[in-house]
């Protein structure tokens, strides 16, 4: 962790993310909210340093999070830059943003429990997918899910773009629509990765280790039509629906997966970019499987006939 950077942010001489601070200022705050017992006086050391051997007390104590969630604490910073709810919320944000940029790529913040954890970021990714373009991990300090662009097509300026163009398709679907799509939290501009709920199994894994009865069947594949009516709905085409793209979040059927997710009309249509993918063999409508291109709302319908298909195996 770079110590000495987080230093001279929370001593307010860089990033405007706090306001400037004193050398006795900083030895009240630590007396205050770490029960130190310092005095501010001659031989005091520069302010940074005296921050910078804080945050080292810290890590080797294993008390860097107490630390990090006392300055990223809300009604903290209202106070210090006397500024409401809202504005400090921002303020947080903004701060966040920072810091990670500053601990990338081998540690971050992450918000857990109204607390605020520096985690490795090695140890707290576990690989749960893998696919065409990305790979899929269990976030163990959010319980979240982290859906990665592979490392070899970072430099792919159009499969950038397409994956981006995945997250904003799917977070705008969540909110429009009330329930069914799964929920896409924060897209990452500098790791090409983005944050979503963590589901409890695909509806391949569920039709596997369960035995489903005719009306357990028709209750899924009626629910799954009815979201997939909403997305059309919103003039938007899946082309890639198939039993590893619809997820179980509790008792909840949600679609994910916009990979190959295209916005028919409006203002904010997005254009299908470079992508050597049409679908999966299985389950893609004869035409798509022909050119990506040719698939619509139609395609998707094939693909739900299929899906159901496998239901009634």
């Amino acid at each position: 962790m770079d110590s000495r950077a987080i230093s001279k942010i929370f001593i307010g001489d860089e990033g405007n993310c706090y306001i400037g601070k004193k050398g006795y200022q900083l030895v009240d705050f630590f007396n205050e909210y770490f029960s130190f017992q310092d005095q501010y006086g001659p031989g005091f050391p520069s302010r940074w340093f005296y921050v910078f051997k804080k945050l080292e007390y810290f890590i080797s104590e294993g008390k860097i999070d107490d630390f990090f969630t006392t300055i990223l604490d809300k009604g903290y910073l209202m106070s210090e830059w006397q500024i409401s709810s809202v504005e400090a919320v921002e303020k947080r944000n903004f701060i966040l943003a920072q810091f990670n940029r500053i601990l990338a790529p081998e540690y971050y913040v992450a918000r857990k429990n109204k607390k605020y954890l520096l985690v490795n970021r090695n140890e707290d990714l576990v690989l749960i997918g893998r696919g065409g373009y990305a790979e899929v991990y269990r976030q163990e300090s959010t319980h979240q899910a982290v859906k990665k662009l592979k490392e070899e097509l970072l430099c792919d300026a159009k499969i950038r773009e397409r994956f981006k163009q995945e997250f904003e398709i799917t977070h705008n679907l969540n909110r429009t629509l009330e329930d069914g799509i799964i929920n896409a939290i924060k897209f990452d501009d500098n790791e090409y990765e983005y944050t979503m709920e963590l589901a409890d199994c695909t509806l391949k894994q569920f039709i596997d280790r369960e035995h489903l009865s005719k009306s357990k069947q028709e209750e899924l594949i009626r629910k799954i039509i009815e979201i997939m009516k909403r997305v059309h709905d919103c003039e938007v085409i899946h082309r890639d629906l198939s039993p590893t793209n619809i997820f179980l979040v509790g008792e909840k059927i949600k679609i994910g997966d916009f990979g190959l997710g295209k916005v028919l009309s409006g203002e904010a249509g997005y254009q299908t970019t470079h992508t050597g993918n049409v679908g999966q063999y299985l389950y893609t409508a004869p035409e798509q499987l022909q050119c990506l291109k040719k698939g619509d709302k139609r395609s998707d319908v094939f693909s739900l006939g299929n899906c159901k298909m496998n239901l009634n195996r």
